[in-house]
């Protein structure tokens, strides 16, 4: 009876401590110049496909026993309202958001978002696969046939977000574009504000978004019109192979923006 008990004892041990190491919040970091799920470390991290010198850029520091500061960048840089209420996130959950900027026309943003007062479109199951570069040019193609050949791809980033903080990017004038990515109960959620050359910060909206979703939002800086391809993935970060996925997600970005014909890079940076 005595050893009956006890390896009820270890049994029981056993089990606490395989749950709480799978229900500990899990955090981010950039190794190997490359974003990565790590037991401590951010909250949130922004990996870059062309600078070899930055390619990522942390956010949240002290995860996860100090809460992050949910303000999204400060002076010049607030797209988002200092002390902003966090976006929900679930328990052992990140939204990995890829995005690719691409140079357009006035007439080609026109028609992809249905003329003024349109600013963003989702597309079902626009995304088969990993995102792309070419297989986002082509999805956006398919929806202007004018575009075709004429889309110049000028910025690129993946963010990995467990905390549920804003991410914004601007150029050095204050002009660019913000993101909130919140897990919901089918993929995520984002909000998305822009700003261009007025200064006035526009809220689009609070978008739903599955794995397999395509969005676009219509920016406007310096006076040009261009798109933005937003892909969100919710991930479950203490899985076993959530580091592969991400790998996985990172690198078809990165692979693709390389081979993209004549990529360039247009001044614009992640907000401290």
């Amino acid at each position: 009876m005595r050893k009956f008990s006890f390896v009820l004892l270890v049994l029981s041990v056993l089990s606490f401590v395989g749950w709480t190491s799978a229900s500990q919040a899990t955090c981010v970091t950039c190794s190997g110049g490359h974003c990565t799920f790590v037991a401590s470390g951010h909250g949130s991290c922004v990996e870059y496909p062309w600078d070899p010198d930055f390619p990522c850029k942390l956010s949240c520091p002290n995860c996860p026993t100090v809460p992050c500061d949910p303000g999204g960048g400060g002076g010049g840089c607030v797209m988002f309202e200092p002390g902003a209420t966090r976006a929900p996130m679930a328990s052992n959950k990140a939204v990995v958001t890829t995005g690719l900027l691409y140079q357009s026309e006035a007439r080609v943003n026109a028609k992809v978002f249905g003329g003024r007062g349109h600013s963003v479109r989702v597309m079902p199951g626009g995304v088969f696969g990993e995102m792309t570069a070419d297989g986002v040019a082509r999805a956006i193609e398919g929806l202007a046939p004018e575009a075709t050949g004429q889309l110049a791809l000028g910025h690129g980033f993946t963010n990995v977000n467990n905390a549920g903080i804003p991410v914004s990017f601007m150029t050095p004038d204050g002009e660019g574009f913000g993101l909130l990515p919140a897990t919901s109960g089918f993929g995520a959620n984002v909000q998305v504000k822009v700003r261009g050359m007025t200064k006035l910060v526009r809220a689009l909206g609070n978008i739903s978004l599955t794995n397999g979703d395509l969005l676009l939002v219509d920016v406007s800086m310096r006076g040009k019109a261009y798109i933005l391809a937003l892909k969100s993935e919710v991930i479950d970060d203490t899985s076993g192979d959530a580091n592969a996925r991400l790998g996985v997600i990172t690198s078809s970005m990165r692979d693709s923006y390389r081979l993209y014909p004549n990529p360039y890079q247009i001044p614009i940076d992640e907000c401290p």
